[in-house]
Protein backbone atom coordinates (compact mmCIF):
# COMPACT_ATOMS: atom_id res chain seq x y z
CA UNK A 1 0.00 0.00 0.00
CA UNK A 2 1.54 3.35 -1.04
CA UNK A 3 2.35 5.88 1.63
CA UNK A 4 0.57 9.20 1.25
CA UNK A 5 2.51 12.42 0.86
CA UNK A 6 2.63 14.63 3.92
CA UNK A 7 1.83 18.07 2.55
CA UNK A 8 2.32 19.75 5.93
CA UNK A 9 5.80 18.27 6.14
CA UNK A 10 6.55 19.40 2.59
CA UNK A 11 5.44 22.95 3.43
CA UNK A 12 7.83 23.00 6.41
CA UNK A 13 10.67 21.87 4.14
CA UNK A 14 10.16 24.95 1.99
CA UNK A 15 9.93 27.16 5.06
CA UNK A 16 13.43 25.96 5.99
CA UNK A 17 12.46 24.09 9.13
CA UNK A 18 13.61 20.59 8.16
CA UNK A 19 17.17 19.18 8.10
CA UNK A 20 18.71 17.66 4.96
CA UNK A 21 18.84 14.18 6.52
CA UNK A 22 15.06 14.19 7.03
CA UNK A 23 14.42 15.58 3.54
CA UNK A 24 16.61 12.91 1.99
CA UNK A 25 14.85 10.19 3.99
CA UNK A 26 11.43 11.47 2.93
CA UNK A 27 12.42 11.52 -0.76
CA UNK A 28 13.99 8.05 -0.54
CA UNK A 29 11.49 6.23 1.68
CA UNK A 30 8.18 8.01 1.12
CA UNK A 31 8.26 9.57 -2.35
CA UNK A 32 10.71 6.99 -3.75
CA UNK A 33 11.70 9.34 -6.55
CA UNK A 34 13.35 12.65 -7.32
CA UNK A 35 11.97 15.67 -5.48
CA UNK A 36 13.27 18.71 -7.43
CA UNK A 37 11.54 21.25 -5.22
CA UNK A 38 13.52 20.08 -2.19
CA UNK A 39 16.90 19.72 -3.90
CA UNK A 40 18.09 23.22 -2.85
CA UNK A 41 17.87 22.05 0.77
CA UNK A 42 19.93 18.92 0.05
CA UNK A 43 22.51 20.20 -2.42
CA UNK A 44 24.60 22.05 0.20
CA UNK A 45 25.21 19.01 2.41
CA UNK A 46 27.96 16.73 1.13
CA UNK A 47 26.72 13.50 2.71
CA UNK A 48 23.08 13.85 1.72
CA UNK A 49 23.89 15.32 -1.69
CA UNK A 50 26.02 12.23 -2.37
CA UNK A 51 23.36 9.87 -1.04
CA UNK A 52 20.64 11.63 -3.06
CA UNK A 53 22.71 11.26 -6.25
CA UNK A 54 23.47 7.62 -5.46
CA UNK A 55 20.09 6.41 -4.21
CA UNK A 56 17.54 8.63 -5.91
CA UNK A 57 19.02 10.18 -9.05
CA UNK A 58 21.29 7.20 -9.70
CA UNK A 59 23.40 9.57 -11.76
CA UNK A 60 25.77 12.51 -11.51
CA UNK A 61 24.37 15.61 -9.88
CA UNK A 62 26.54 18.50 -11.10
CA UNK A 63 24.82 21.02 -8.83
CA UNK A 64 25.94 19.00 -5.80
CA UNK A 65 29.54 18.44 -6.86
CA UNK A 66 30.86 21.56 -5.03
CA UNK A 67 29.47 20.15 -1.77
CA UNK A 68 30.56 16.57 -2.46
CA UNK A 69 34.12 17.65 -3.26
CA UNK A 70 34.53 18.90 0.32
CA UNK A 71 34.61 15.29 1.51
CA UNK A 72 37.41 13.30 -0.19
CA UNK A 73 35.88 9.94 0.76
CA UNK A 74 32.47 10.78 -0.71
CA UNK A 75 34.12 12.36 -3.74
CA UNK A 76 36.13 9.20 -4.41
CA UNK A 77 33.01 7.04 -4.32
CA UNK A 78 31.12 9.55 -6.46
CA UNK A 79 33.87 9.44 -9.10
CA UNK A 80 34.01 5.65 -8.90
CA UNK A 81 30.25 5.34 -9.32
CA UNK A 82 29.43 8.04 -11.87
CA UNK A 83 32.50 9.56 -13.53
CA UNK A 84 34.48 6.32 -13.99
CA UNK A 85 37.58 8.04 -15.32
CA UNK A 86 40.27 10.46 -14.26
CA UNK A 87 38.83 13.76 -13.09
CA UNK A 88 41.77 16.16 -12.86
CA UNK A 89 39.65 19.08 -11.65
CA UNK A 90 38.76 17.16 -8.49
CA UNK A 91 42.21 15.74 -7.76
CA UNK A 92 43.21 18.59 -5.39
CA UNK A 93 40.24 17.65 -3.20
CA UNK A 94 41.18 13.96 -3.27
CA UNK A 95 44.78 14.78 -2.36
CA UNK A 96 43.64 16.19 0.99
CA UNK A 97 43.36 12.61 2.24
CA UNK A 98 46.46 10.50 1.42
CA UNK A 99 44.54 7.22 1.80
CA UNK A 100 41.80 8.33 -0.57
CA UNK A 101 44.37 9.70 -3.01
CA UNK A 102 46.15 6.33 -3.06
CA UNK A 103 42.83 4.51 -3.58
CA UNK A 104 42.00 6.84 -6.48
CA UNK A 105 45.29 6.02 -8.17
CA UNK A 106 45.51 2.32 -7.38
CA UNK A 107 41.87 1.22 -7.46
CA UNK A 108 40.37 3.53 -10.04
CA UNK A 109 42.98 4.91 -12.43
CA UNK A 110 45.40 2.00 -12.71
CA UNK A 111 42.72 -0.62 -13.53
CA UNK A 112 41.42 1.75 -16.22
CA UNK A 113 44.92 2.07 -17.63
CA UNK A 114 45.01 5.75 -16.76
CA UNK A 115 48.43 6.45 -15.34
CA UNK A 116 49.18 9.49 -13.25
CA UNK A 117 52.59 10.78 -12.33
CA UNK A 118 52.17 11.07 -8.56
CA UNK A 119 55.44 12.95 -8.27
CA UNK A 120 53.88 15.83 -10.22
CA UNK A 121 51.08 16.25 -7.71
CA UNK A 122 50.90 18.63 -4.77
CA UNK A 123 50.76 15.71 -2.32
CA UNK A 124 54.47 15.02 -2.76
Amino acid sequence: MPVERDLEFERRVFDGGIDAIVIFGYAKNILKHRWPEAEPAIVRHSTFAYRYAKNILKDRWPEAEPAIMKNPNLLYHYIEMFVKKRWPEMEPSLQKDPTIWRMYIEELLEPLGQDIDVWDTELW
